[in-house]
């Protein structure tokens, strides 16, 4: 797993973006994906650029603890945030850059943080007063409408999150974990998908709800097959790996009429199906 080294930080400060379809209600192009939700549309970026102040985060600095007041928007400009439920609840979620920290849900309802949520490494976000955002969106059909399908988005990825860790053995939990870090970082090279060191141990236990013995069990039973590969700070990985779980993705969307798309590398890589 990685050692956060500045080289390794510099690898995981531009996650792949979102792809959305233009003209048809904010809607992604890009799959749910577990434990790490969809980037902040474009023109919602846009409309809080000037409203905003960063706010630099030390590792392990909190970002938002249980009981707070929804009185912030924010989303993260550098960095990683590990979201978890409860006062110091285990890691359910991480927030890579371009994707909303807080304010998700107190948007719109006022209701108080249920979750904890603190800075993974050194990191950065934009905060935006709540009623800033409300007063911008009061009067614009276009903006009301993506920031509620922004909240509908981080609820779909920890619903699926949920899917995964409750219906899943662990193979396909831990596999599920790379393939969101695949989709978020990886880059297909000589046919095997090259991507990042991912997170530790400790991070990765705690997001696919799977003991670290058994992380290190598979571990060494994918390296020792060729499945995954690391070396230094990156991994290597076959595409037979995250196939079952692609498909078992590909299965719940066509359950739900939706069927975005259908192959691994489209899934991956951004040629979804439209």
């Amino acid at each position: 797993m990685a050692r956060m080294t500045k080289k390794w930080l510099e690898s995981v400060a531009k996650p792949r973006g979102t792809a959305w379809r233009d003209g048809k209600g904010g809607a992604p192009l890009s799959p749910v994906l577990p434990f790490v939700a969809h980037e902040v549309h474009p023109d919602l970026v846009h409309m809080v650029s000037g409203l905003g102040t960063v706010r630099k985060l030390a590792k392990g600095d909190e970002v938002f603890t249980e009981g707070d007041s929804p009185a912030l928007f924010s989303y993260v400009t550098k960095g990683i945030i590990a979201r978890g439920a409860g006062r110091s609840g285990t890691v359910a979620s991480l927030v890579l850059p371009g994707r909303l920290a807080s304010g998700d849900i107190g948007l719109f309802t006022g209701l108080p943080s249920y979750a904890h949520a603190y800075a993974l490494v050194p990191s950065e976000e934009v905060i935006v007063p709540k009623e800033a955002i409300q007063h911008a969106i009061a009067d614009d059909r276009w903006l009301s409408l993506l920031a509620a399908r922004q909240v509908e988005l981080a609820a779909a990825s920890d619903r699926v999150s949920a899917a995964v860790r409750t219906s899943l053995p662990p193979e396909g939990r831990l596999a599920a974990f790379f393939y969101t870090w695949a989709a978020c970082y990886g880059e297909e090279e000589a046919g095997r998908i090259a991507m990042p060191a991912p997170l530790p141990r400790r991070i990765i236990s705690e997001l696919t709800a799977t003991p670290e013995t058994q992380i290190d069990r598979l571990l060494k039973e994918w390296g020792d097959a060729g499945y995954l590969v690391q070396e230094g700070d990156r991994v290597t990985a076959d595409f037979l790996l995250l196939l079952p779980i692609q498909q078992w993705m590909v299965e719940m969307e066509k359950r739900s009429s939706v069927g975005r798309f259908r192959g691994l590398r489209g899934s991956l890589f951004g040629s979804w199906e439209d």
